[in-house]
């Protein structure tokens, strides 16, 4: 009898093979008097999301005047 070996599966093993990265996009701004809030606010979760490894995190910000910026400035 042959012995037979088998991978040790770890919660890290799975992960890096089964789990495909998720982008996730923030937007932000806005007209309203609330706008100041809400960039706050994406700056929070943005920087908790950036820690997770198997997320990408993409945030549009939408001006006062309801033009649309990216995180490079276009």
């Amino acid at each position: 009898i042959s012995s037979l070996s088998l991978p040790i599966w770890t919660k890290r093993n799975c992960r890096r093979r089964f789990v495909t990265k998720k982008t996730v996009l923030l937007l932000s701004g806005g007209g309203s008097t609330e706008h100041e809030v809400s960039l706050v606010s994406v700056k929070h979760i943005k920087d908790c999301l950036r820690q997770l490894d198997f997320v990408n995190v993409l945030s549009i910000e939408i001006d006062k005047s309801g033009s649309w910026v990216d995180e490079k400035g276009k």
